[in-house]
């Protein structure tokens, strides 16, 4: 999963690449992200089910920091 950020400042969430066989079980998370204009602050604070295919969308946040939980 990939993030798309708008600018540096504001770490918004402005697209969201999703692949892989289970794609489609993360793309309504995907599409709450961007509804909600989320920042990635936000995305990191929001609780994701442990274990399940939408933590990876927290995980993805977290790289994008440069602080990922699992590299």
């Amino acid at each position: 999963m990939f993030f798309k950020i708008v600018e540096k400042k504001s770490k918004k969430v402005v697209g969201v690449h999703i692949l892989g066989p289970h794609a489609s079980e993360m793309i309504a998370t995907g599409v709450i992200l961007l509804q909600k204009r989320m920042c990635l602050k936000e995305v990191i604070e929001t609780v994701f089910a442990h274990p399940t295919l939408s933590e990876s969308i927290k995980e993805a946040a977290l790289a994008a920091i440069g602080q990922p939980l699992h590299a």
